[in-house]
């Protein structure tokens, strides 16, 4: 689940997906008025897209432990993005075989 590599299509759609479906999810529970559907998504969302950031932090070379960098305040945010969309390295590396 964290060994690998995922390109930045896989990744972006994967958010692109979750971030649709939260909206909805959103949109019913507004309607609603609870925050089950939305809550309970989120959760069941989280170890998934740890997993997917990973493998993506292994497709440009660096470490899953990169992660945590989001505890720091507001930059740790904007450098996990700046990674996310970087090119992927061209070639094998230490996580994996090139994807095509």
């Amino acid at each position: 689940m964290f060994d690998g590599r995922a390109n930045r299509r896989e990744f972006w759609l994967f958010v692109l997906f979750n971030f649709v479906v939260g909206l909805i999810l959103s949109l019913v529970d507004n309607t609603l008025h609870s925050y089950f559907l939305s809550s309970l998504y989120g959760i069941l969302v989280i170890i998934p897209m740890l997993a997917l950031s990973v493998r993506r932090l292994h497709d440009i070379g660096r470490s899953g432990w990169w992660n945590l960098i989001i505890l720091l305040p507001f930059i740790g945010l904007l450098a996990l993005v700046i990674f996310w969309a970087s090119e992927s390295q061209p070639l094998d590396n230490r996580y994996g075989a090139k994807l095509s």
